[in-house]
């Protein structure tokens, strides 16, 4: 997995669900990165 490791207490929710300011959610990117990057 390539999000680091952490509860993301101080971003007020889990990591998972946080969104990039296009909304793209930060695992959507993350899959889409390593997808692309031939993982």
């Amino acid at each position: 997995m390539l999000l680091a490791a952490g509860a993301g207490r101080r971003m007020g929710l889990p990591k998972a669900l946080m969104c990039g300011r296009d909304g793209t959610s930060w695992l959507a990117r993350s899959v889409h990165v390593l997808h692309n990057g031939g993982c």
